[in-house]
């Protein structure tokens, strides 16, 4: 456990003094209004992959396409895709969940972002825990989150956040917790 904690200490100071060092450089280029700036140069592409595999397999995969509205704000739009498939002792349960979302990051300083997303995914498991067929549903949650943003390059950036499901019903999401941790990249 102390390995870990130093790990994480070590990629805390790692990313502050690249940052320290991209900011200088930035500094010295000449700077742009958004307006100035060509729409293709506004849009970027990223997202979130998350992969586990064994007695618990699950696949996330979440692209989105973000537009500068402003040099502070984001707006975006993306999909989901989760599958899961795990035993239960008694069967083997797949579940697939996917759909579009939206989303908007706002940055009022380099490293702070404030997000939210809206999704509306489309919810399929083939039985519920007690071995009887669900039908499937529609389902939404809206997240609203804080985050530690690391620029990379003129453009793109990591970013790890900590959300919360303002729509969460325990009854009906396919998370168990309102509470999400993401971490993901733009370019």
């Amino acid at each position: 456990m102390n390995f870990l904690k130093l790990l994480l200490i070590a990629l805390l100071i790692g990313s502050s003094t690249a940052n320290a060092q991209y900011y200088e450089a930035e500094k010295k280029e000449e700077t742009k209004t958004i307006k100035e700036i060509p729409f293709k140069d506004r849009i970027h592409f990223g997202g979130s992959l998350g992969l586990q595999f064994g007695s618990f397999t699950s696949i996330y995969v979440a692209p989105i396409a973000f537009y500068d509205v402003t040099e502070k704000f984001m707006v975006g739009v993306g999909f989901n895709y989760i599958y899961q498939k795990y035993n239960t002792g008694f069967e083997e349960v797949t579940t697939s969940v996917y759909g579009p979302k939206l989303a908007a990051m706002f940055r009022p300083f380099k490293q702070l972002i404030i997000s939210t997303e809206y999704e509306y995914n489309f919810y399929d498991r083939n039985t519920n825990y007690s071995g009887y067929p669900i039908d499937p549903y529609w389902h939404s949650t809206w997240y609203v989150g804080l985050g530690y943003g690391v620029p990379m390059g003129k453009r793109g950036g990591m970013y790890v956040s900590m959300s919360y499901d303002l729509l969460y019903d325990a009854s009906k999401s396919y998370y168990s917790s309102a509470w999400r941790p993401t971490v993901g990249a733009y370019f």
